[in-house]
């Protein structure tokens, strides 16, 4: 579905932002862009506004348990003296603490 342009009072922008992408993403959305008839600016500005943002409550848990996985993970890789059973052990342990964070929502 091709998005419609508003016909409305020229509003001066006069501020810019910046964001990094890979030249391969730059080509896709110069492209998608085209394909609706609008430059680049008009396309993302479309897409902020129109994209719809799922928050999860307890999202910050969700983030510190699998911070605390790949924590316990680095140590374990670093350290050649862990065995398979200890590795086993901890993954379980923070995989328990996720698991139980998802059956309280």
């Amino acid at each position: 579905m091709r998005p419609k342009r508003k016909e409305s009072i020229k509003i001066a922008k006069d501020d810019v932002m910046s964001i990094r992408v890979t030249k391969e993403d730059k080509a896709k959305y110069l492209t998608e862009a085209a394909d609706y008839g609008m430059n680049l600016s008009e396309y993302v500005i479309y897409l902020l506004n129109h994209k719809a943002v799922n928050i999860v409550a307890g999202g910050s848990e969700i983030v510190k348990a699998m911070y605390d996985l790949n924590c316990t993970l680095n140590k374990s890789e670093a350290d050649s003296n862990v065995s398979v059973d200890e590795l086993r052990n901890s993954i379980s342990m923070c995989v328990s603490k996720m698991n139980d964070f998802y059956e309280n929502l």
